[in-house]
């Protein structure tokens, strides 16, 4: 009797290691994604963000451009477009798939006039219709 309890122990306590290598499917596992050694977004192969115009500097003595984080001034190269031409609400590269016009994005306003507070209408109770 022992030694059959020992065996069904030993397969009990085994079998998990034989169910994992036999390539059985585990619903409880988390996505690949997220096992460790799992390939991330920046080591794949990475999307370039689209430009995007956030400043514009134009003075006398300068003239240039915060474009997507980076500090251009005319003449000067971002991913692989020359800026050109500076405006006050826009810049133009030019790279070797042609022209590209960047615009400033309105911001919005936020409205610093106040409203007149509604009071709420006072009804008296006890009156009767």
């Amino acid at each position: 009797m022992a030694r059959f309890l020992n065996a069904w122990i030993f397969a009990v306590l085994c079998a998990p290691v034989f169910a994992q290598s036999s390539g059985f499917y585990d619903p409880t596992r988390p996505p690949a994604a997220f096992l460790p050694g799992a390939p991330t977004a920046a080591s794949s192969a990475a999307i370039e963000a689209p430009l995007v115009l956030q400043s514009v500097l134009l003075s006398p003595q300068r003239k240039s451009a915060v474009i997507s984080g980076q500090s251009v001034a005319i003449g000067q190269s971002i991913r692989g477009y020359q800026l050109r031409s500076l405006g006050p609400s826009q810049a133009q590269l030019y790279g070797s798939n042609g022209m590209i016009i960047l615009k400033l994005l309105p911001v919005p306003r936020q409205n610093t006039a106040r409203t007149p507070a509604v009071e709420p209408e006072k009804t008296s109770r006890g009156d009767s219709k």
